[in-house]
């Protein structure tokens, strides 16, 4: 089974519509996100985690958004794009540093990771796969030094 079929949408989150949240399947991906998903799940697969990473469709239109500027409001500030190696580093950082927390979320719980270093935020949320199996579903993704949320944050 690919790891990104789930095939739930994601309720609670109001300000994103339903196609939005739909997890894509592999074939739906870009290469980019494609990549960077399978570097996480060898990764999860070395620290002993039973799940695997998946994504978006919202999330992936927001990696390469141009809206993505500091906060996502200020046009002024310079516009760093988001790389492959800020996704990857994000999630070697947190797996190293709260993979056992990620893994003991609840269903359905969602939390923030952030990268005090490159100041990149993304939102995951636990999610069953078809096979009953778990995955962390990338939901959104910011380059905000200060991103406001009502969710969890874990530092990396």
């Amino acid at each position: 089974m690919k790891i990104y079929e789930i095939t739930q949408p994601i309720a609670g989150l109001t300000h994103l519509t339903e196609e939005q949240l739909i997890p894509l399947t592999e074939d739906q991906l870009n290469e980019d996100i494609r990549r960077w998903l399978r570097y996480g799940d060898q990764l999860l697969d070395r620290a002993g985690i039973p799940m695997r990473f998946a994504a978006t469709n919202h999330f992936q239109d927001r990696v390469k958004d141009g809206r993505d500027q500091g906060n996502g409001r200020d046009r002024t500030q310079s516009y760093k794009e988001i790389t492959d190696e800020d996704m990857e580093q994000l999630v070697k950082k947190a797996i190293a540093k709260h993979g056992k927390k990620l893994e003991d979320m609840d269903f359905d719980d969602q939390v923030i990771i952030h990268d005090t270093e490159s100041n990149l935020n993304v939102s995951f949320q636990k999610r069953y796969q078809r096979d009953g199996s778990t995955a962390l579903l990338a939901i959104n993704t910011l380059r905000n030094a200060n991103m406001p949320t009502p969710y969890p944050k874990l530092k990396v």
